[in-house]
């Protein structure tokens, strides 16, 4: 095809076509990886041959990245930058920058850089989701949920332009198809912010749990899907407790069925990831249970939650007991019942509540003697 391949231009479009062919997975494991190999081959020779090539420099700076050499990374992005001859490779050295600054804790430059990537790509998912990072980086502290590739999370003034960003991004005229940014939105309009009328709040929980519900049905129509790196990237999205525990919050006041089904993931989600089952969702399943009238099912629920937090939290072992209690009180147990609470009483005397149902827990356990 090349008149003269051993040309520094033919040799860049044969190593980034060995590039691409190590992004097929129609491919074998090892094809990918000797192709990945020799394209970078490529890519070093034209570097090495033309100090100037902005395409190679690319190239390389997203290399040495993902090997965590983020100096080099940075270097080679600047000069991508510097080099650069097209609107898309320009926007990449400014994208290759902006995350080098990201990891290194740079937020200032990553913000410039992630500003100026989504100036010359409008719907790169990667520019907006970090630009709307560094939105929500410049505040106090936010509760929220946490992805492994995503910062922990701040509330401030800049929230609306952090939702903005990925609102624009996920909407028409050109909607982005991403689970990231889906999911860090709805985490976004999941929170009440200042300023915002009850009304609108109630609006954008609604959009929250809306967004939250699109991406479980992404997630589930990944199971069928035959591209096994597509279901791998779901499934760790999936696999995120916090995302299912929020989405349960959610769904709390107004459909149990759904906040069941969200907390049972959550669960199965702790017990594969640490081999044991949180002991504040084992509780919350047993509450969800009770509430369902389902108190043999509860009971058991609670039991195995008490004995789990027995090992940790002597504040959730208090909470979950007093759940207990009340669980035999409703299966007619009442004699496990009042045991319950005078272990309750026995470490909190002050705990009102407990006090009082021990003492109906009493007359029941008396009258039924008696009868």
């Amino acid at each position: 095809m090349f008149q003269n391949p051993e040309e520094w231009p033919a040799q860049l479009l044969l190593g980034l076509d060995l590039l691409n062919q190590s992004k097929d997975y129609g491919r074998s494991e090892s094809e990918r990886a000797q192709a990945a190999q020799e394209g970078y081959k490529f890519i070093e020779r034209v570097f090495n041959a033309n100090k100037q090539s902005a395409a190679a420099a690319n190239v390389l700076s997203g290399l040495f990245l993902r090997k965590g050499q983020h100096p080099t990374a940075l270097k080679l992005a600047e000069r991508t930058i510097q080099y650069s001859d097209t609107l898309a490779i320009l926007s990449d050295g400014y994208l290759r920058a902006a995350l080098v600054s990201h990891a290194e804790g740079n937020m200032t430059e990553a913000m410039k850089h992630y500003r100026a990537a989504k100036e010359g790509m409008p719907n790169s998912v990667l520019a907006n989701v970090g630009l709307a990072q560094m939105y929500i980086h410049n505040g106090e502290s936010f509760p929220f949920i946490l992805l492994s590739f995503f910062l922990t999370y701040h509330l401030s003034d800049e929230i609306p332009a952090a939702i903005d960003t990925l609102d624009r991004l996920l909407t028409p005229p050109n909607p982005q198809k991403s689970l990231e940014a889906m999911i860090m939105l709805a985490s976004l309009r999941a929170h009440p912010r200042q300023g915002v009328s009850s009304a609108d709040a109630a609006t954008e929980k609604l959009r929250s749990r809306d967004l939250y519900e699109r991406v479980v049905k992404e997630i589930q129509l990944s199971e069928s899907d035959e591209k096994a790196h597509q279901l791998r990237t779901v499934r760790s999205l999936g696999d995120d407790i916090d995302m299912w525990v929020e989405l349960a919050q959610l769904w709390e006041n107004d459909n149990l069925e759904k906040t069941v089904r969200a907390v049972k993931e959550a669960l199965r989600i702790s017990r594969t990831k640490g081999g044991e089952e949180d002991p504040r969702l084992l509780n919350n399943l047993a509450a969800l249970r009770h509430l369902e009238g389902n108190a043999a099912e509860a009971r058991v629920l609670y039991e195995d939650a008490l004995t789990s937090a027995a090992r940790g939290d002597e504040e959730l072992s208090t909470t979950m007991l007093y759940n207990l209690a009340r669980c035999y009180e409703d299966l007619g147990e009442t004699g496990k019942a009042q045991e319950a609470y005078d272990k309750l009483l026995a470490r909190h005397p002050e705990y009102v509540d407990g006090m009082l149902k021990r003492s109906a827990s009493s007359i029941l356990l008396i009258s039924n003697t008696t009868s």
